[in-house]
């Protein structure tokens, strides 16, 4: 808890596919998942609130409030923490532009936004909803650096309530990691 861990490595390395047995899209073969030096019996989702944004979130084609809040009914919503969800997911900027703003339907498979932008509702909507563990695959690869830059500084500020768990190939984001993870051969081991 409190520590950004990154796993890198090649494309086709076997990130994405170590994220999902992590949140339990996809079982493990063998081995251990240890969540704070404990083992994990059962998939990890039963026992914690996890948020977790592929590389391609799935997204409906309901308004971007929907889509971080899952909710349509106002008295569920909880405004403050949806406000920063938002400011969190760098999505400010880019709810201001859209046309009804954060009523905006994002359309059928989120063609009325980019990739980046999808990829930053589904970071909203983890933080909004609280979870404790954070699996995030690439979430900059569709960013300009200046936004890159305020995401992951976010990220890091609120990683000090839960595990955050990255997957990347960009080392200039080093400074933002506890600790690094290098995937390779189907071999995990700590970068020195």
């Amino acid at each position: 808890k409190g520590k950004i861990i990154a796993i890198i490595g090649e494309s086709g390395s076997g990130k994405s596919t170590l994220l999902n047995i992590l949140s339990g899209l996809q079982k493990k073969n063998n081995g251990s998942i240890l969540v704070n030096d404990e083992e994990i019996s059962k998939p990890l989702f039963l026992s914690y609130k996890i948020g977790y944004i592929p590389q391609r979130p799935l997204l409906i084609n309901k308004s971007v409030k929907t889509n971080i809040c899952i909710t349509t009914d106002e008295n569920k919503i909880n405004h403050e923490l949806l406000n920063k969800a938002i400011n969190q997911a760098c999505l400010t900027e880019v709810i201001k532009k859209l046309e009804n703003g954060i009523d905006t339907i994002i359309g059928e498979k989120s063609n009325f936004i980019s990739g980046g932008e999808a990829q930053r509702i589904a970071i909203a909507r983890a933080l909004y909803a609280g979870s404790q563990i954070l699996l995030l695959d690439e979430p900059t690869s569709s960013l300009d650096p200046r936004t890159e830059q305020i995401l992951m500084e976010n990220i890091k500020k609120a990683s000090n309530d839960m595990i955050t768990i990255i997957t990347s190939h960009k080392m200039n984001l080093l400074k933002y990691w506890d600790k690094v993870y290098v995937l390779q051969n189907a071999k995990i081991k700590l970068k020195e």
